[in-house]
């Protein structure tokens, strides 16, 4: 029975082990391939459109630098304003300060943010607000280029960019510069990695109750057995 529950425990090691990391391999592929910057729009039915810019499954920044593109013969940016998802330090844009005739012959806005320390929070970022041409028809897409996005350590980090499609006829559509469609389902990879933890230490202590109860066993049985008289 001790070597059919030693070959027990080795077994479930072995599980374990493969299990954590396939899980690890999975975790990391969530925090490189998910985190996204996307804009969703919003009208008010009288020509003006909210551009929302939103930071999704975000793994900790400390600054970004993003620009807004799009048409401006339908186009006019009038106003940006930050989001209270990340705050920080600094959020400037070329909007600030610029007089109406430099807004006016905008084709691109920016948006310049950063902290001392790296924020992994979701949410709205910031909002442009547009207002477009009597003579708009058709649609019109918005596009979101990054000059750079990092953390408080220095390093880059990988973001999908996904604009957005204004449909004058009133219907609002995700469009995506690099093709890949934004996945809202997807798990925080913080919180994959303290499961994966508690997972683990669970386990751990589960083999070593099993080991001390062998261990007595074999003292238990071990003192009871036969000895001939010498």
């Amino acid at each position: 029975m001790i070597r059919r529950t030693q070959r027990l425990i080795t077994k479930s090691l072995q599980i374990l082990l493969m299990s954590f990391l396939l899980a690890v391999i999975a975790a990391y592929s969530v925090q490189a391939a998910e985190a996204e910057i996307y804009i969703t729009i919003r009208a008010d039915g009288l020509g003006l459109y909210e551009a929302i810019v939103t930071i999704a499954n975000n793994p900790g920044i400390a600054g970004y630098d993003i620009v807004m593109e799009f048409d401006n013969t339908i186009l006019t940016p009038v106003s940006i304003e930050e989001g209270d998802t990340l705050g920080g330090m600094i959020f400037i844009s070329n909007m600030s300060g610029a007089t109406e005739e430099r807004i006016a012959e905008m084709d691109a806005v920016t948006a310049v943010w950063g902290a001392a320390v790296d924020n992994d929070e979701n949410g709205v970022i910031y909002t442009v607000l547009f207002r477009a041409s009597e003579a708009a028809t058709g649609s019109t897409k918005l596009r979101l280029v990054s000059r750079g996005i990092g953390n408080a350590a220095g390093q880059a980090v990988d973001f999908t960019l996904i604009g957005a499609e204004i449909d004058f006829g009133g219907d609002y559509i995700f469009y995506d510069v690099s093709d890949d469609e934004p996945d809202e389902g997807v798990a925080n990879p913080a919180n994959i990695a303290l499961l994966l933890v508690i997972a683990l230490l669970v386990m751990i202590i589960i083999i070593l109750i099993i080991i001390i109860v062998i261990k007595s066993r074999k003292r238990k049985y071990g003192s009871k057995m036969y000895r001939p008289r010498g």
